[in-house]
């Protein structure tokens, strides 16, 4: 019997909350990824893939990953459902775990009448090397910064690039990964998040970083 969307939603659901996170490598950042609604979108690599996440399982489903790995994520946009503490955001983004390492894509959603497939071959981003230092000192105040976010969403919208980098380094984030490690994989700056957190003014960088 076909699984409803909810239930299909619940097996992603659970299967992000027991998939560890690659908190001790940098990761591949690779092409954007369209997907359009009812037609869905692929992402093909070079060796296999065993395990995966998308971070808004609330309008983004992934095909289940066979225990032998696959060569090809299959990504299918949903009627988005209400789960409370999911941001609302143009974009989510998703992260997969091969025997060599791990990517970061972002995916955004789209109504045209095909199905995109990309390649994960890009070249690694030289700000998620593997030999970058990360940043010191204190943890980020997470509930501080989230309060931050979620006020800056509401007033300026989630269009804003700065505003979908601190919403991907959120998701990591709850997602077990270390806040530095994942500050370099949503590729916004440690300092910048750390005055985010303290500052509820946030007009500066929104406005530096709406055109980018």
């Amino acid at each position: 019997m076909p699984l409803g969307k909810l239930e299909q939603i619940g097996i992603v659901i659970a299967a992000v909350l027991l998939l560890p996170t690659a908190a001790n490598a940098a990761c591949t950042r690779g092409p954007e990824v369209v997907v359009n609604r009812g037609h869905g979108a692929s992402i093909t690599f070079d060796e296999p893939v065993y395990q995966a996440q998308v971070f808004d399982v609330s309008k983004l489903i992934l095909e289940p990953i066979p225990e032998q790995g696959t060569q090809t994520l299959i990504l299918t946009a949903i009627d988005e459902q209400a789960f409370p503490g999911l941001p609302r955001t143009a974009t989510t983004s998703l992260l997969a775990n091969t025997t060599s390492g791990c990517y970061v894509f972002n995916v955004k959603f789209g109504d045209q009448p095909v199905h995109n497939t990309v390649s994960a071959v890009p070249e690694t981003n030289p700000e998620l090397a593997r030999d970058t230092l990360l940043p010191g000192g204190e943890d980020i105040d997470i509930d501080a910064l989230r309060a931050e976010y979620e006020i800056a969403l509401e007033k300026h919208g989630d269009g804003n690039m700065f505003l979908q980098r601190v919403g991907e380094f959120l998701a990591l984030v709850d997602a077990g990964t270390d806040q530095r490690l994942a500050a370099q994989q949503a590729a916004v700056e440690w300092q910048q998040l750390t005055r985010l957190a303290g500052q509820p003014n946030l007009d500066e960088f929104l406005q530096d970083s709406a055109g980018t």
